[in-house]
Formats: structure tokens, C-alpha cells, sequence
């Protein structure tokens, strides 16, 4: 922060950094589950990896974002701790939610980029069904501008 950077490219310094290094971690999960565990990762592991890099790339900013709007680091993953959960559970991650519930819980479960990002990984390995990509993308996306948005209107105020 007292470097002489000017503060958005502290933001996305900081915010490529860690999409780098989490892309890395997911490529090293890919390869050995792919070629040692001969997990089924479909024939288009290219949109795959594009939906897990939207995945990252917002899960990155809402870490960022939170950072910001609660300036104290414990504050942040406290709520962090409860939101994973929560965004995996409406995902679908946990168990499959399709015929559970109301229709009002089935609505519910639209709102998680989880289900959206889990929904377009099946059907592009197990259907080549690509009609949810770019949706599943698009949420990713949007969620994470608008938590850099976030991030950056309270890092001009916090340094003003």
C-alpha cells in the first residue's frame, strides 16, 4: 500500500495474483485427477478450465471485496466461512437439489454461481450441451465486477 503504485493497479495486481496462482493450483488438480486418477473430464477440457477461470476469478473478488468492506481480516473470512457453504449448498455441491423442496427453494437455488458453474461442467463433459456456459460465465463475471467495484470505491475512500 505505500509502494508507488497507483491504487487500481494495486487492486488488479493484487486480484491477478491470486487468479494466477489459483489457476495453477486447479491446472495441477486437473492434470493429476485426469492422468492418474483417470477421472472423465469430457473431451473439451478448454471450456471447462474457461468456466472453472470465471469461477476463480470471481470467488478472488468476492475475497477481495469483503476484504475491503470489513477492513479486518477476521470480520472478511468470518463471512467468507458462512458464504461458501451456503453458495455450495444451493450449488448443489453437498447433494443434487433438483427435486427437493418448493418452488420457492428451487428459485432460490438460481441465485448461487455454484449451481450455474456446476450445471455447465456437467452438461459440457457428460452432454456437449454448451447452452449453460455462457450464462454460467456471465454470473461469475458479473459477480466478481461488481465486488471490484466494490473494492475499489472503498479503497478511494479509504485513502482519500
Amino acid at each position: 500500500l505505500i509502494s508507488p503504485v497507483k491504487k487500481y493497479e494495486f487492486l488488479i495486481g493484487k486480484t491477478i495474483g491470486a487468479v494466477i496462482g489459483t489457476i495453477i493450483q486447479i491446472a495441477i488438480v486437473i492434470l493429476f485427477s485426469k492422468y492418474i486418477l483417470h477421472a472423465n473430464w469430457g473431451n473439451d477440457i478448454f471450456t471447462v478450465l474457461l468456466i472453472f477461470i470465471s469461477q476463480i476469478f470471481m470467488a478472488i473478488s468476492i475475497g477481495v471485496g469483503l476484504g475491503f468492506i470489513f477492513k479486518n481480516e477476521n470480520v472478511a473470512n468470518g463471512i467468507l466461512n458462512f458464504m461458501i457453504p451456503v453458495m455450495v449448498f444451493l450449488g448443489g455441491s453437498y447433494m443434487p437439489l433438483d427435486d427437493m423442496g418448493s418452488k420457492t427453494f428451487q428459485a432460490i437455488t438460481y441465485l448461487s454461481p455454484v449451481r450455474w458453474v456446476n450445471k455447465s461442467i456437467f452438461d459440457v463433459i457428460y452432454n456437449n450441451n454448451y447452452s449453460k456456459v455462457s450464462t454460467a460465465i456471465l454470473i461469475n463475471i458479473g459477480v466478481a465486477l461488481v465486488f471490484l467495484a466494490i473494492s475499489s470505491l472503498s479503497f478511494r475512500k479509504e485513502n482519500a
